[in-house]
């Protein structure tokens, strides 16, 4: 300590012992700090010192404020870039989906015509089958007819009944 500190300290202690009492001095004098004490001046400095780093500070901040601002510029550019593209898209399917249907109504049509075709020829063929099935089951009736008969006539010429 320097002597004009020195003699600062001691006249505080002399006069917190007087005030206050020699034990509460000493525990209040254990608080202070010893040494070199913070002038005006060198508060005045540290003020400047640290002024400046705040400007530079809020410098380095606008800085950011900007780059950020043109992030964000960027970033609604960006969206607007993907939503018309995304809309672009959307309309390119919407087109090849009624593309889609276009044929699918067509494939449809070709269908009913082809089911009504197939109809009319099962309905055609299903007559020849009746047709046909009618005849041989005549023909196989008046066969069957005729072998009884011819069995019934050689039963009685066994039987000597004719």
């Amino acid at each position: 300590m320097a002597v004009d500190d020195l003699a600062r300290h001691r006249r505080l202690e002399q006069r917190l012992v007087e005030v206050l009492g020699p034990e509460e001095a000493a525990t209040l004098l254990e608080q202070l700090p010893r040494g070199h004490h913070a002038t005006k001046d060198d508060l005045d400095a540290g003020e400047g010192r640290l002024g400046g780093r705040m400007d530079g500070l809020d410098q380095r901040m606008d800085g950011l404020d900007q780059r950020m601002d043109g992030l964000g510029q960027r970033m609604v550019e960006f969206r607007d870039r993907l939503v018309e593209r995304i809309d672009a898209q959307a309309a390119a399917t919407q087109v090849r989906m009624e593309g889609v249907e276009g044929r699918m109504e067509g494939v449809e049509g070709r269908m009913e015509g082809v089911e009504g075709r197939l109809t009319a020829v099962l309905h055609q063929e299903l007559g020849a089958v009746r047709t046909d099935m009618a005849g041989q089951t005549r023909t196989f009736v008046l066969s069957q007819l005729g072998m009884l008969a011819t069995l019934a006539a050689l039963a009685f010429i066994a039987l000597g009944i004719v």
